[in-house]
């Protein structure tokens, strides 16, 4: 099954050259990290594991490299991400062997969820590890995740996204959470499916529009400085995914992988767009991500998701 790919005279231009999963944290969060995860300016963790035994976390390192490899045939490239010439200029940092070691595994972990015919069917081939990505100079939006329209074949992932300009303690903190990666992981998986619909545009709009009729707060630019005009997330999985329809979907891909616990009850406009998005998910995998998936998901146990997604690729003629 390949997705359709977007028709070029209506395909959306994207919100910037680069989806975005803007990745916050206050100043009283960035104490707490400091706090407790720090040591003469590297994390404790790294000062522990990467100084007193390298052999090891390279070893693991390449297992979980292989694990890639044999899940989902996909490179992973570690290289910093650089471009001067550009109006926003692009920087980033390199990870440390224990960052890339930690990163790979929670997106082994983030894989092994999704059928094998929907990770082929996307024709993804590698992924981009780095962190502290930055477009422009260092501001209060540092971007945590991102999918160029023009390379659907790979997802860049920064850890340590942070407000730089508000944050003294920069060089002293060490990776957000894997929670973080592996939330950013599925918005931008998401966004590659979505970038292969037809008709995008179109599509954007007869979305954006059923949302305000079903009750949903507008969208507006999460990313810029004026305040909503009006407070709250009704209709949405979170703030950021009111900044616009395809964010929206990706927020909720998102919730539904890492927080699938089921959605407010008294939220109708949200509900209907987490059963459009499941039948998305349903379709894509040709039938496998059904109801008793989520389910299954809402467990919190990735090898009965495992065992679950095995029998139904049985039973669908997948395997």
């Amino acid at each position: 099954m390949n997705f359709e790919r977007p028709n070029e005279e209506d395909a959306e231009s994207l919100e910037s050259p680069r989806r975005r999963d803007f990745l916050k944290r206050g100043v009283g969060g960035a104490l707490a990290a400091v706090a407790g995860g720090a040591f003469l300016g590297h994390p404790l963790k790294e000062v522990i594991e990467e100084k007193i035994r390298p052999e090891g976390i390279q070893e693991e390192l390449d297992e979980c490299l292989r694990q890639l490899q044999e899940i989902a045939g996909l490179e992973v490239d570690f290289n910093k991400i650089e471009d001067f010439e550009k109006i926003n200029k692009i920087t980033s940092k390199e990870l440390s062997l224990v960052e890339r070691r930690d990163a790979v595994r929670v997106i082994v972990k983030c894989l092994q969820v999704y059928p094998t015919s929907y990770i082929k069917a996307l024709h993804l081939d590698r992924i981009k590890l780095v962190k502290e990505y930055i477009e422009g100079e260092p501001g209060f939006a540092v971007v945590g995740g991102l999918v160029t329209k023009d390379d659907l074949h790979s997802l860049t992932i920064s850890k340590e996204p942070a407000f730089s300009e508000v944050l003294m303690f920069k060089g002293l903190l060490g990776w957000l959470s894997d929670a973080t990666v592996e939330g950013t992981f599925h918005h931008e998986l998401y966004h590659i499916a979505d970038e292969h619909r037809a008709y995008r545009n179109s599509f954007n709009e007869a979305w954006k529009k059923e949302s305000v009729e079903n009750g949903s707060l507008s969208y507006f630019d999460v990313t810029g400085l004026e305040a909503p005009p009006e407070n709250g997330i009704k209709g949405f999985a979170s703030l950021y995914g009111r900044s616009s329809p395809s964010e929206d979907r990706a927020e909720i891909a998102k919730h539904l992988f890492v927080d699938p616990d089921p959605f407010p009850e008294d939220d109708k406009a949200l509900l209907k767009k987490v059963e459009k998005i499941k039948e998305e998910y349903f379709h894509r995998s040709q039938g496998v991500m059904d109801e008793g998936y989520w389910n299954v998901m809402r467990q919190h146990d990735i090898e009965a998701t495992k065992q679950y997604v095995a029998a139904r690729e049985k039973i669908l003629g997948l395997t």
